[in-house]
């Protein structure tokens, strides 16, 4: 799924397809279930309102991880941003974590724990055959 966001004049898009995973393992060089699974399980564990989610992801995972994780979806959306500082960098001011929260990092969680079903067809086991017996 491809999400566009507006962040402050300039507009950013983030594609919560499974590879982000694998342009986040490149850049970063750790697996990012790692930093969310842990976060997401955490957070979940309490009964909080979405904001005090948010929250509670933000001081699970870190501001830099959150920003990695957007950063590495922003660039399968789109191969020609920069690296992750300067990503950042450029949206100035207007850069925020909150809003990466509650529309970014749902998206990415929900790439790595789909309850989707599998549309691949399992293999049958050949049956086995008994030889005949000669009566």
């Amino acid at each position: 799924m491809l999400k566009t966001l507006i962040i402050g004049d300039k507009q950013a898009s983030f594609n919560s397809n499974f590879a982000w995973c694998f342009v986040y393992k490149q850049q970063f060089h750790k697996d990012p279930l790692t930093v969310i699974l842990p976060a997401f399980m955490r957070a979940n564990g309490e009964n909080l309102a979405e904001e005090e989610y948010a929250f509670a992801i933000l001081e699970a995972m870190g501001a830099t991880e959150v920003a990695n994780i957007a950063w590495s979806m922003a660039r399968l959306a789109d191969g020609d941003i920069p690296d992750p500082m300067t990503w950042v960098e450029s949206f100035g001011d207007d850069f925020n974590l909150i809003d990466l929260l509650t529309e970014v990092i749902p998206m990415a969680i929900q790439s790595c724990v789909s309850t989707k079903k599998s549309s691949a067809q399992t293999a049958k086991a050949p049956k086995k055959r008994t030889p005949k017996t000669q009566a």
